[in-house]
């Protein structure tokens, strides 16, 4: 990298007029690829105030303003030779190319001041739209003498004057012809060493497109010898599609006289391609005349790969961030306003992006924001403005229906390449379902232990009250497992997915029958009359113990009842009812008949089933009971609270 590459690259831009180097237009960067390898001094004056820039062979001729100048307008970097060398930049930048001789610099070599005489051409270089973006300097050096008795002026511009006369005048002026012929060889000798070893491609071209001349830089970048280029035509050597548009530039420069530019590809021998930017300038022979013409070219391949890889980077991450249900952002560590948003924001949000991304994004965005979150989410980015990681959780109101959502955003610092902190990013996620599920598992949890601690319960009461009724193991264990059935059948209502909560009496009742095969053959269920509004919901907390009543009833039917005999019948009726306060209540009529061996108070009928019937609803479920065992019939009727309100559920 040369020195001048080194100082621009380094030279912090933002406060000049030309601004940041990443924002800088293609057409001057492209200026810069050519004057800054080039062994001409070479200036380039970019933008209305004629902010120089210029190249390694340059700072011998800038004197004590260099590096100063560097960024510096024109009219203050060389102030004192504005007045004349300004309005010449101001022609050269409307579209003149400007060509003055004889100028003399101050230049100091091995250590001695030399007055040195130079050719400059002004000539204008367009901007990406086609427009004047600036002007570009060339000085050619004819002569020099040494100075002994007068320093150098530091930072002088180019000034017109006559060379020295290197012998006495003599009366038929050979002295001066050999002088000057002697400068031209010079001259000749130091261009053509130069034009062998620029760092640039540079060749001679004629006006049919042949090449008259090449160096060898033009040779490495398109792979060929000089003896193979200077046999092959301009059109030879380029790719086809670009063989047009370098018809124009040639017909450009010869019918105006501007140089012209474009990028272009060119075909190696190999088949392979080298992307390239070519000027083309119009010279002029001896005598002022419209010569061949002089094309600069410049080696785009590595930027034009780094550019497509850069493009297509891009790409991958566009792609991403609009297949992602996330929302990606990205913002000015500066100014805290959004640059990027992902398609995602549309949904989490309930905004167009559009709007988002409109006026004063930082103070709209905020708005958004839960009022008692507003203060941690701002405080967030501030954070990550000092270099932090942060996640935080926050709550939004979305504008297009007013729902609150929770929001999980990761926030992150973006460094250049100097480690400072240029701009925020950020990856938010909707977890306002995740918030609900996770606050659902906890009353699930919750549930689940008391249900636990009561089947516990239910259970030990249970055996106790079924071993003070049975008269023997055996019975136990019948009477025992059966009723572990009942409340195992309750329990896997329970514990459906979804059903927590809503399990209705025709579910349970129903489950009932079956388990006891009251609902099985056809002779069965001409047998049973079910009557009454399907769904009628449960309390949770009175499934288990409501169920071995219901079981305690159909055992009884099956063993001793109307389903005993083939004449019996067995019929449920159940109604809702509201009393004065809305209170909802389940009434609940058990009716069997047609049992004509029934004995009213039988041993069975008066056992621990009947207790729990009796008993147990009552205290555990505040339920009214009627229970009637008669002649051929039994009656039970159960009323009961259905209502949430219960802190049971």
């Amino acid at each position: 990298m040369s020195k001048m590459a080194a100082l621009i690259r380094a030279h912090d831009w933002a406060g000049s007029p030309l601004g940041p180097i990443k924002a800088w237009p293609g057409s001057l960067r492209t200026a810069l690829d050519i004057i800054l390898p080039s062994g001409f001094p070479t200036l380039l004056a970019w933008g209305p105030r004629f902010i120089p820039i210029y190249n390694d062979a340059l700072i011998p001729l800038a004197g004590a303003r260099h590096p100063s100048a560097l960024g510096q307008p024109m009219e203050e970097a060389w102030t004192e030779i504005w007045a004349a060398s300004g309005p010449l930049c101001r022609r050269a930048r409307a579209g003149e190319t400007i060509t003055l001789r004889d100028l003399v610099m101050h230049v100091e070599r091995d250590g001695q001041p030399q007055e040195t005489w130079f050719t400059a051409s002004l000539s204008p270089v367009r901007d990406d739209e086609g427009k004047a973006g600036g002007v570009m300097v060339v000085l050619a050096e004819t002569a020099s003498r040494a100075l002994t008795n007068q320093a150098p002026r530091e930072g002088s511009f180019p000034r017109p004057r006559q060379p020295p006369e290197a012998h006495p005048p003599s009366a038929d002026g050979s002295a001066e012809r050999d002088e000057a012929e002697h400068r031209l060889r010079t001259s000749e000798e130091r261009l053509a060493a130069i034009f062998a070893q620029a760092a640039v491609g540079l060749s001679e071209v004629g006006g049919d497109g042949r090449f008259l001349a090449v160096n060898d830089a033009l040779c490495r970048i398109l792979g060929r010898s000089r003896e193979d280029l200077l046999g092959l035509a301009v059109a030879d050597v380029t790719h086809p599609d670009d063989v047009p548009p370098s018809i124009v530039a040639l017909t450009r420069a010869a019918a105006g006289g501007e140089p012209a530019s474009l990028d272009k590809r060119y075909l190696r021998p190999d088949g392979s391609r080298v992307w390239a930017s070519s000027t083309v300038t119009r010279l002029q022979d001896r005598n002022g005349q419209p010569g061949n013409f002089l094309v600069v070219t410049a080696d785009l391949t590595e930027r034009r790969k780094a550019e497509e890889a850069l493009r297509l980077s891009e790409e991958r991450v566009r792609q991403f961030a609009e297949a992602s249900t996330n929302v990606l952002w990205i913002r000015d560590a500066e100014t805290l306003q959004w640059e990027f948003l992902s398609p995602a924001y549309e949904p989490i949000y309930g905004q167009s992006r559009a709007a988002a991304l409109a006026g004063d994004t930082l103070h709209s965005w905020a708005a958004l924001v839960h009022p008692e979150d507003r203060d941690e989410a701002l405080g967030a980015l501030d954070r990550v403005r000092a270099g932090e990681h942060v996640t935080l959780e926050y709550r939004i109101v979305r504008p297009s229906d007013g729902a609150v959502c929770w929001l999980r955003t990761t926030d992150f610092p973006i460094r250049d390449g100097e480690g400072r902190v240029v701009r925020i990013g950020g990856i938010g996620q909707d977890v306002t379902e995740a918030k609900a599920t996770a606050a659902r598992m906890e009353v699930l949890v919750a549930e689940l232990q008391h249900r636990s601690r009561n089947i516990l319960g239910l259970v030990q009461a249970m055996a106790r009250q079924t071993r003070r009724d049975a008269a023997s193991l055996d019975v136990f264990v019948e009477r025992f497992d059966a009723r572990l059935g009942a409340l195992a059948r309750a329990n896997r209502l329970l514990s459906r997915l979804g059903a927590w909560d809503r399990i209705t009496f025709d579910e349970l009742l129903q489950t009932e029958l079956q388990a006891h095969g009251a609902l099985g053959s056809e002779d069965r269920r001409r047998q049973v009359t079910l009557d009454g509004p399907p769904g009628v919901q449960l309390r949770s907390a009175m499934v288990q113990t409501f169920a071995l009543a219901l079981h305690e009833l159909a055992t009884n039917a099956v063993k001793h009842g109307a389903l005993s005999h083939p004449e019996g019948r067995l019929a449920v009726r159940w109604w809702l009812d509201t009393k004065a306060d809305d209170e909802k209540w389940l009434h609940v009529h058990w009716s069997e008949h047609g049992m004509p061996n029934a004995v009213p108070d039988a041993g069975e009928r008066r056992g621990s089933g009947r207790e729990l019937i009796e008993r147990a609803l009552p205290y555990q479920l505040g339920a009214e009971v009627n229970y009637e065992l008669g002649p051929e019939r039994v009656e039970c009727r159960i009323a009961l609270s259905i209502s949430s309100g219960d802190p049971g559920r």
